[in-house]
């Protein structure tokens, strides 16, 4: 009973988090109702991004600051940022496989993505972005992404 408690509470605290996960999955839910083509790989993609919506959300909402507004960039070290993106690349790379069906689908949209964010930092927002930095990404995307292929080229 005090596990129960202890849930909901901690659903109470962190209602940010817990109402995006609840649209995120109640739109899976309806999209795959609607096409017969929503399958549930999309879903638990929908559901993932909810999530991680939900967690920034949350964290700008205990820190006292609105969703959209401008924060000071956090520095991270490189071996931090390099195993967020060998995650990120994992994860990204299956999801452009399975959507374009074909094992070059991964890393075109890997590299794809490094270029749309460099050329998005350029233009759109003014910033300069070191070359040696989407470099940097997209290797470790890539490097992510090559895990999963690892067990395919041994049969294993």
């Amino acid at each position: 009973m005090e596990a129960l408690v202890a849930i909901f509470a901690m659903l109470l605290l962190h209602w940010r988090l817990t109402v995006s996960v609840g649209v995120a999955i109640l739109v899976a839910v309806l999209l795959s109702s609607l096409f017969a083509g929503f399958t549930a790989g999309y879903c638990i993609s929908l559901a993932i991004a909810g999530v991680a919506f939900g967690c920034i959300w949350q964290g700008r909402g205990d820190a006292g600051a609105p969703v959209l507004s401008d924060q000071p960039a956090t520095p991270v070290s490189k071996p931090v940022a390099c195993l967020a993106f060998i995650f990120l690349g994992a994860l990204w790379g299956s999801l452009g496989t399975m959507l374009l069906r074909s094992a070059f689908g991964g890393p075109i949209l890997i590299l794809g993505s490094v270029l749309a964010v460099g050329l998005w930092y350029r233009l759109v927002l003014h910033r300069p972005i070191a070359t040696a930095y989407l470099v940097f990404a997209a290797v470790s995307l890539m490097a992510g992404f090559s895990l999963l292929l690892l067990p395919s080229l041994f049969r294993a």
